[in-house]
């Protein structure tokens, strides 16, 4: 729930030209409202910061750069930035459809759908990437969607302009389940590369129903990102294409270099017949609910306790900064907090890290269940048969 504060002191900057309509959200990332633009009868969205801290300031401040200076239509569009130095509201286009975390944990999306939604997002990077930007924090809860089938890349936040940003000492920026692991070990890692592997692990989530890699600690998550080794996703649901398997895990290569580039992976997903991925994906729910990592959305922060050593990461709706401390308590990310606490992790050794191999729902594609349902009715109609054919014999 917003602030009667910080609602009063977006209406009032951005002036009466505007009419509220409801809340959207509120976390560390500011305080988001939905509101119309009367003159052309439009609804937007509104993001505000009141009384945040300097650099939280900065952030909003480079996220309205960052969105003017990017014109894709699978990119957030923003309208107008509204800057007394105090406080700071953008406006920018509302998308009525929600995040694509939540349609994949609501399985709301055919399989065609969610591959669309890979698309648009690998497209919005390529153009971020071309005019030398990296977002540096690419989840699903920062897809954006519309129900006539538009999704575009927002939350540009944590972007790099021109190495003018820089973090706190220790500090590590990002959403410790989509990390890279060059994040980790080096907070002021700028490559495009670092986009690369969190969209490897959106992509895993969004064609497995789970993340690569999940732990109930954030020591044990960074470990798992530096040295780990996920399942491929084909083991994770049946049907899916090899070349496809394939460059995901790809793109969640350790070392930068290894990775591949955007365009190799569009062409990969590209090459599959979209009526596959409807076969694949749709209605896919996982048989044992009590293993399944789809959490439903309660709570914008979860907390727990680590004893590993790794500290405070701020939760909220829009990003999580992870602080190198000595057991503190931190906040993470609703998803990842309940992810995590489901997924049951063992790890054995193999090559130059542990393979995870974590209790996995299985998935069977739609045209397996009607041949298998086809299968069961012979075999249902040949015992019949033979039932009766005995019962005669027995009466002669």
């Amino acid at each position: 729930m917003a602030s009667s504060v910080s609602v009063t002191m977006a209406m009032a900057m951005i002036g009466d030209k505007y009419r509220y309509v409801r809340d959207l959200g509120s976390g560390g990332g500011g305080t988001v409202i939905l509101v119309e633009h009367l003159a052309i009868n439009r609804l937007v969205a509104v993001k505000v910061l009141v009384t945040a801290s300097p650099s939280a300031l900065g952030r909003l401040r480079r996220e309205g750069r960052v969105l003017a200076a990017l014109d894709h239509p699978s990119i957030l569009r923003v309208m107008r930035m509204v800057d007394d130095g105090a406080v700071v509201a953008l406006v920018t286009e509302y998308l009525d459809g929600g995040d694509f975390e939540d349609a994949l944990s609501e399985f709301r999306l055919p399989g065609g759908a969610v591959v669309d939604v890979l698309t648009r997002v690998g497209e919005a990077l390529q153009a971020a990437h071309g005019a030398g930007v990296v977002h540096r924090d690419v989840k699903p809860s920062n897809v954006l969607l519309s129900h006539d089938g538009r999704a575009v890349l927002a939350d540009f936040g944590l972007t790099r302009l021109g190495g003018e940003f820089r973090t706190q000492s220790g500090a590590i920026t990002g959403t410790p389940m989509y990390m890279a692991p060059e994040q980790i070990t080096d907070p002021d890692a700028e490559a495009s590369t670092i986009d690369v592997y969190s969209f490897g692990a959106l992509t895993y989530r969004a064609l497995t129903g789970r993340p690569p890699f999940a732990a109930t600690d954030l020591k044990t998550l960074a470990d798992l990102h530096l040295t780990g080794r996920p399942p491929s996703p084909a083991i994770v649901r049946t049907g899916l294409p090899k070349a496809v398997c394939g460059v995901v895990l790809a793109m969640l290569e350790k070392k930068p270099r290894n990775r591949p580039a955007l365009r190799e992976v569009l062409t990969a997903l590209d090459r599959v017949d979209p009526a596959l991925w409807d076969e694949i994906l749709p209605d896919a729910r996982p048989i044992d609910a009590a293993n399944s990592a789809g959490p439903a959305r309660a709570a914008e922060t979860s907390p727990i306790r680590t004893e590993s050593g790794i500290g405070t990461a701020t939760g909220g709706t829009e990003t999580n900064d992870v602080q190198v401390g000595a057991g503190t308590e931190f906040e993470a990310d609703p998803h990842e907090a309940r992810d995590a606490v489901a997924a049951a992790t063992r790890h054995t050794a193999f090559g130059d890290g542990p393979t995870v191999a974590l209790v996995q729902p299985v998935f069977v594609p739609k045209r397996q269940r009607r041949l298998l349902k086809r299968l069961l009715i012979v075999g249902a109609g040949i015992l019949v048969g033979l039932a009766i054919g005995l019962v005669v014999v027995m009466l002669v």
